[in-house]
């Protein structure tokens, strides 16, 4: 992004409207104030999904992925495919599957 920012825009906000700022601010992961001031005007919202949420999402993918590798290291030492691989592989994906539609639902009751 360029740095020769040339022009200032400034505003007041009485102290509840400076709290709700800052707790809102203080929420993202963005750098700066005056980046998420610049994020905010620009792009509109800047949304925040609880990182618990996301963690279990990303153990899901990883233990999913972990059994897909298993799988393919039993099978090419036995060359047998096992039904509770298989079953297990299913729900991992189910879970991923669950956990998506949540995030999705929850994006578009976005206003």
């Amino acid at each position: 992004m360029e740095n020769n920012k040339m022009y200032r825009i400034t505003f007041r906000l009485n102290e509840k409207e400076y709290a709700e700022f800052n707790q809102k601010y203080n929420q993202t992961k963005c750098k700066s104030m005056s980046s998420y001031l610049r994020r905010m005007a620009l792009n509109g919202n800047i949304i925040v999904y609880p990182e618990e949420e996301w963690r279990a999402i990303r153990r899901a993918i990883s233990s999913v992925a972990n059994n897909i590798n298993q799988i393919t290291v039993r099978y090419h030492y036995s060359k047998q495919l096992y039904q509770d691989d298989i079953k297990d592989l299913k729900n991992g994906v189910d879970e991923i599957n669950q956990q998506l539609c949540s995030l999705i639902i929850k994006l578009s009751q976005i206003k």
